[in-house]
């Protein structure tokens, strides 16, 4: 289930997140914003960003905080040109 983008409506407690149609555009945007604001916000404000923006698009089917912390993580520490200190496959 989880890393694949929802093909339906969800709901989660009072928000409504996007019609699914616009996950794919919602999150090129995310990408185009975090690459265009990279040397002029702080790595607070773009791992701040990308928490919110994930968590309000919702895009996955499942998993949605727990893919959303790491990437905000992710951010914090590349931005402030650190090793992350996890390792990848």
């Amino acid at each position: 289930m989880g890393g694949r983008f929802r093909k339906e409506p969800v709901y989660v407690g009072n928000h409504i997140p996007p019609h699914f149609n616009e996950v794919d555009i919602l999150i090129d945007q995310l990408i185009v914003t975090v690459q265009e604001n990279w040397g002029t916000w702080s790595a607070t404000e773009l791992a701040a960003y990308c928490l919110w923006r994930l968590n309000w698009i919702h895009p996955l089917v499942d998993r949605n905080g727990q893919t959303a912390r790491p990437v905000c993580y992710f951010q914090l520490c590349f931005r402030n040109g650190q090793d992350s200190g996890l390792k990848t496959r």
